[in-house]
């Protein structure tokens, strides 16, 4: 008779581990990992939660490779930079920054379009994007060049619009903001940037520096540096790093001379003028046994950190106390490592930087033990999360203190990691869609959580295009966030209707809803939410009758009235939306097979006809339509980990498994053993009129066959619904024959 075991796992915090550390059962952080982690996040506290999607915000110019970097001022003005082959794009508050819109009266199915917008003001060749037409939906969310300017009227060139529907009403047109920039497509990469308020230096060895300052949204310029007494003007003589220390520009790394640093005149970043005085220019050339160059400079810990082809110093005075000066100036080796040609990232105290291989990740802090700066591989627990060379590196320090990596291979490796609390955890995100590459990644601040933005490389209808996108907030469920509002697909689109304010709502038969100015009419049907009291009428759908200016009677779907009299008084807030079933301005999506949400309900899958739109199977408000995306975790095998000791090599009896849940809806619970895959749960909730609420507690499940499983069994739980999911803990029961 074998001997009960339930091995709980409750910590993931070591994310997906490497297979090469498979049985190691005398590894302590062995046992709070997972042998795969896709779509999923290791959360500080321990349980793994799947991320939330992303939503499409424009395409890059000419769909043409581009690398995403942030300008942040403060929370409130913060800025994601489209950097692509000599141009800057700018986005800002989820949208790409454009000049004033000008209102749309009329498009025409002519080859090519012509758009009627008096007083637009264009000028043939610049780029403009078309937003809200009703009708001739196929134009909306696309950019376009315009041609064949004639008054108020233009040309959209090579958009062929006899096979588009009639225009019927409305839309905007607006041009979208750009500069011109030095880099082309193959050096954006290589380059390298610091900002200091509204000012952001950008360096590459084969330009001039150049100096870029923002006056406004729409108020950008890029020059090159007035620099005093050096110019980096030579072809051989223009720097690749760049950094600020002490109220000082940092610069380094020029090809004539790629050991050397400058350091501007304290309060004076534009003076190299060299001196002995205490605020004078610095020049120091690193010594070495190696000639390696160096790759990236990092203000850390009261010195300047630096990273070269071969080893990690600092740059600071004698005492770390002191302050720089020309004679009070040195660089110390720590660590012997090396960087890629890849700009590091701050967090906290440390640089996190890519070691020269391209594949494993390292945090450069200072060491009070060492007295001295140490290297710490981040990436030791899991090698093979950047098998394929890293590309991007950025750091979202809200909500969860992640690292993220974009790779060869497209997909992006996420690190959580908190010193303090020793946790160290990898997952991979595997964005949805067909041949997709995420090729760039940058954080800004947002309200409660850092916002990650990402370049994407997509195949859509055949074609290669390259979207911007960012990540929407981690879902967490409150009394104003609900299950409607997650959105767990990628490249999204949102199709909300408004929510009109209630005032009044009375316990009549039918009940009579006031909501001043409505301009709703006869035979729509609605959605109540959030109302007060009258908490009844909440999240139903009801048609409308008897309409006025400012109220409306609630009636079902056969006209008969509600009967409001026996309901709870309302007392406040509120309001309504109209439902609909008619979905366009998907034009990004064309040709996909798309997951949709509608009002926290799962739909069908549906497919994006050639005019970027399709029809809901039944009416909705607030509708989440994007790529299919799937959060797997696999966990280690059963048997590991056993109170017993180990049981490896030992026959084990299954009896049930338990999953302790945290706001989840959906998924599929199976077991791998040997060849063979059962599935134990599985629940999409697709054709559900209405879907349950999210799960919070423990879920039990009884194995359903033959009890006795391999030594190398173990549980999958995947989730392809449009729901959010985090698993706090795993309790499979189960007993071990000695």
């Amino acid at each position: 008779m074998g001997f009960p075991a339930q091995p709980s796992k409750t910590n993931f915090t070591s994310g997906a581990v490497s297979p090469l550390l498979k049985g190691r059962e005398d590894v302590s952080k062995y046992f709070s990992g997972v042998e795969i982690l896709e779509n999923g996040v290791p959360l500080i506290q321990g349980g793994l939660t799947r991320r939330s999607g992303t939503v499409f915000t424009a395409e890059t110019k000419d769909s043409g490779k581009v690398r995403l970097i942030e300008f942040i001022f403060n929370e409130e003005q913060s800025y994601v930079l489209e950097i692509g082959d000599s141009y800057i794009r700018f986005f800002t508050q989820n949208g790409q920054v454009t000049q004033a819109a000008t209102t749309i009266t009329n498009t025409v199915q002519s080859n090519p379009v012509t758009v009627t917008a008096a007083g637009h003001g264009f000028a043939g060749g610049e780029r403009v994007v078309i937003t809200g037409v009703t009708g001739m939906t196929e134009l909306n969310n696309v950019e376009y060049e315009v041609t064949n300017v004639a008054g108020n009227d233009f040309d959209l060139l090579g958009i062929d619009g006899t096979v588009m529907t009639t225009y019927i009403s409305g839309g905007e047109v607006a041009e979208i903001f750009e500069i011109a920039a030095p880099w082309t497509g193959t050096e954006i990469f290589e380059m390298q940037y610091a900002q200091s308020g509204d000012v952001m230096y950008l360096v590459h060895p084969s330009h001039e520096p150049r100096k870029l300052v923002r006056t406004s949204a729409l108020n950008w310029t890029l020059s090159i540096p007035a620099f005093t007494s050096i110019l980096f003007t030579g072809a051989n003589d223009r720097p690749s790093c760049v950094s600020f220390i002490d109220q000082r520009l940092a610069l380094a790394s020029t090809n004539n001379e790629p050991r050397s640093v400058w350091l501007s005149v304290a309060g004076s970043i534009e003076d190299f003028t060299l001196g002995t005085a205490a605020a004078d220019a610095i020049k120091q050339t690193i010594a070495g046994v190696r000639i390696d160059r160096i790759r990236w400079l990092s203000p850390t810990s009261k010195t300047l950190g630096m990273g070269t082809v071969g080893s990690e110093y600092s740059l600071g005075s004698n005492d770390r106390n002191d302050a720089i000066t020309p004679t009070n100036f040195r660089a110390n080796p720590h660590t012997f490592y090396g960087s890629a040609n890849i700009q590091p990232v701050q967090m906290e105290v440390s640089t996190l930087y890519i070691q020269r291989g391209g594949r494993r990740l390292f945090d450069f802090t200072y060491s009070y033990e060492r007295d001295g700066f140490a290297s710490s591989e981040l990436t030791i627990l899991n090698d093979q999360i950047l098998f394929n060379e890293a590309t991007d590196l950025a750091y979202q320090q809200e909500p969860n203190n992640n690292v993220l990596v974009t790779t060869d291979t497209g997909h992006i490796g996420v690190l959580t990691y908190r010193r303090d609390q020793e946790v160290v955890g990898w997952g991979k995100h595997i964005l949805g869609g067909t041949s997709v590459i995420a090729e760039s990644v940058t954080v800004i601040p947002d309200v409660n959580e850092d916002q990650i933005w990402t370049s994407v490389k997509r195949k859509i209808n055949g074609q290669t295009k390259r979207y911007i996108e960012y990540f929407k907030q981690r879902f967490i469920e409150t009394s104003t966030v609900r299950k409607e509002d997650a959105v767990m697909m990628d490249s999204s689109l949102t199709l909300d209707t408004g929510a009109i304010t209630v005032t009044g709502a009375t316990n009549a038969n039918p009940i009579v809803i006031t909501a001043v100015g409505h301009n709703l009419s006869n035979g729509t049907f609605i959605t109540p939410r959030f109302l007060e009291g009258m908490t009844e009428v909440n999240d139903r759908s009801y048609k409308i009758a008897n309409v006025t200016a400012n109220t409306l009677e609630l009636t079902d779907e056969d006209d008969n009235p509600i009967d409001g009299t026996n309901y709870g008084v309302y007392t406040e807030g509120g309001n309504i939306r109209y439902e609909t079933t008619s979905i366009s301005g998907l034009n990004h999506l064309i040709g996909e097979t798309v997951e949709v949400m509608v009002d926290g309900r799962a739909h069908t899958q549906k497919t994006v006809d050639s005019g970027g739109r399709f029809t809901l199977d039944f009416r909705g408000s607030i509708v989440h339509i994007g790529l299919p995306t799937t959060m797997k975790v696999k966990f280690l095998p059963l048997v590991l980990g056993n109170p017993q000791g180990s049981a490896q090599g030992k026959q084990v009896i299954l009896e049930r498994i338990k999953l302790r849940l945290y706001q989840t809806l959906g998924g599929k619970l199976s077991i791998e053993d040997g060849e063979k895959s059962s599935v134990i749960f599985n629940k999409d909730f697709t054709t559900m009129d209405q879907s349950p609420p999210l799960k919070t507690g423990i879920t039990s499940f009884t194995y359903p066959f033959n009890g006795v499983i391999d030594e190398e069994a173990s549980i999958t739980y995947e989730n392809s619904t449009p729901f959010p999911a985090t698993i706090l803990a795993i309790l499979p029961e189960y007993k071990v024959n000695p």
